[in-house]
């Protein structure tokens, strides 16, 4: 992620989800359906803040405008170790709406969960992925993703922590060939 990506976020994604917000507000509707949860991320401090060696920033671009943004860290413990998606967020442009606009690039937060799988095999994770998802996109997670939904967890904001098993990481990757 480089600071055209960070730019980028900032000129043309905020407006729009601080739109989106402001209008979820004023006229009462349910935030949820207009996917905002993430509309207070700041991706400038997001970068700086994570900057040990284990952290790793990824883009994805499309000319000069970023269409997605991930921040993961590689967790070893003993033997045991996974790729662990800090943030995930795709340009409000990306995602569906309740109004029916169509989605400019789509299967961007599949392309950087692939990249997140990635990561985890080039650390011999084998292919090992882990996060915790806000409400609105556990289904997504869950139901097309197919990561295993561990339910709530009480330690974390009661956000369901989803996994990628080294062969679910298979299937998600073969089915996006």
């Amino acid at each position: 992620m480089a600071e055209e990506h960070i730019g980028s976020f900032e000129t043309d994604w905020l407006p729009i989800l601080k739109k989106r917000r402001d209008e979820c507000m004023r006229t009462g509707s349910n935030r949820a359906s207009w996917q905002i949860e993430d509309a207070h991320w700041n991706w400038r401090w997001k970068k700086g803040r994570y900057t040990d060696p284990d952290y790793r920033t990824f883009a994805v671009e499309n000319g000069d405008r970023a269409e997605g943004l991930m921040l993961c860290e590689i967790r070893r413990t003993g033997h045991d170790c996974l790729v662990y998606v800090e943030y995930l967020q795709t340009a409000p442009w990306n995602r569906k709406v309740p109004d029916g606009s169509l989605q400019c690039v789509k299967a961007i937060g599949s392309l950087l969960l692939a990249v997140a799988i990635d990561l985890s095999k080039q650390q011999n994770c084998s292919g090992r992925v882990g996060l915790h998802s806000l409400p609105q996109a556990a289904s997504w997670y869950r139901d097309v993703c197919h990561m295993t939904d561990h339910g709530a967890d009480a330690s974390y904001q009661n956000l369901h922590y989803f996994e990628f098993s080294p062969s679910a990481a298979e299937g998600f990757l073969s089915e996006r060939k």
